[in-house]
Parts: C-alpha cells; structure tokens; sequence
C-alpha cells in the first residue's frame, strides 16, 4: 500500500522498505516525477540532529522512483537506519527548473525502532 506522507516506523537495521506518493503543494494531486532528474528524501535524527540524505542518482541508491506517473518512490534503507529513535524528513525534487521540496514546507515522521527480539 502506498503512505501518503505523515508518519510511518520502520525496524532498526531492517532490509525492508517504506513507500511514499508524493503530491502536489494541494496535498491532493499526485507529483508527476516523469521529467525529474533525481528525488532526495533528507532525514535529521531528532535528538542528534544529524541529517542524511537518500538520493535516487546516488551510486548504490537506497532511495527508488517506482512509479514515476503516479509519484510513488520506494525507501529502501537496507540497514542503513541503525540508530533508534525519531526522525524529521521531507522530499526534494531535482528537475530543470531547479531543486525544491514536495511539499513545500512539511516535515514528516519517521521512527526507527528496535528490531523484534522474540522471547
């Protein structure tokens, strides 16, 4: 299922992935990404405010466009969240008229927390 935005966890150091469908500045109409040349999700650890960023040209990309007409990308961390706790992030867009984020002005949530250790 695709998330629209908001919040969402993921397990420290998990291989799983989250899905995003970024929208327009109406927060209704999807984000048409057919004619960007790269999407950036940037990350700041709330408490360390230390901020990575995941981008769909990097050379070993953990972030992917799976749907560029309908918007959606795929978050791929593959263990690269490996500290627990609350995150801040939000989406650029990197076309030819320049970078910007989508949504302008949101920061959304995003928490890492401890992998299941069973009983």
């Amino acid at each position: 299922m695709v998330k629209v935005y908001g919040s969402a966890d993921i397990r420290a150091g998990t291989s799983d992935y989250k899905r995003w469908q970024l929208l327009e500045e109406d927060g209704v109409t999807v984000k048409d990404l057919t004619t960007v040349t790269s999407v950036t999700l940037r990350i700041q650890h709330v408490s360390t405010a230390v901020v990575t960023e995941y981008a769909t040209d990097d050379v070993s990309p953990k972030l992917f466009v799976t749907d560029a007409a309908n918007g959606t990308v795929q978050f791929r961390p593959g263990g690269t969240l490996a500290t627990v706790g609350e995150y801040r992030f939000h989406f650029f867009i990197t076309s030819a008229a320049g970078d910007h984020p989508i949504p302008e002005g949101y920061d959304y949530t995003l928490r890492v927390i401890d992998q299941y250790a069973p009983p």
